[in-house]
């Protein structure tokens, strides 16, 4: 479990990620949108993961969507329990989230992508969007180059 300022620290910077999403849904094609989308999910102080496994050993919930391992990820703690619950979880074990650093879970994907994982579905509680796993190391670089 978060401590509690870097709970209000998540919620702070997550707050604007679903009126940035539906931006990006409503026109995929802007580039200028998508990159603020990136830049806001980028700064987050944490990516959040439905948990699965023990408590000691917990990893990130993989589903297959269309045939292909997808791993789910999430800005709030609450989507990524509705998430869960949709998705036909127990609630208790919906709850279970594992939070990791966003720098650090951004490095983690290659090594979901070695283990056969293809895709990240983002806020898929908010209707989120599938990107290839291997999308937002790219992603990160490219904006940092920009400045």
């Amino acid at each position: 479990m978060a401590e509690p300022d870097t709970a209000e620290a998540q919620r702070l910077a997550a707050a604007p990620i679903p009126e940035l999403l539906a931006a990006v849904k409503a026109d995929p094609g802007d580039v200028e949108r998508v990159k603020a989308f990136w830049r806001a999910y980028l700064a987050l102080p944490m990516w959040l993961f439905i948990a699965r496994g023990s408590t000691d050993e917990p990893a990130p919930y993989m589903v297959v969507l269309d045939g292909r391992p997808t791993l789910l990820v999430f800005s709030s703690a609450t989507g990524a329990r509705a998430a869960g619950i949709a998705l036909g979880l127990p609630p208790e074990e919906a709850s279970m989230v594992l939070a990791m650093p966003a720098a650090q879970a951004v490095d983690w994907l290659a090594s979901a992508a070695a283990r056969g994982v293809l895709d990240l579905q983002v806020d898929r509680d908010l209707g989120g969007f599938i990107v290839p796993i291997t999308a937002p190391p790219q992603i990160r670089d490219n904006l940092a180059r920009e400045g």
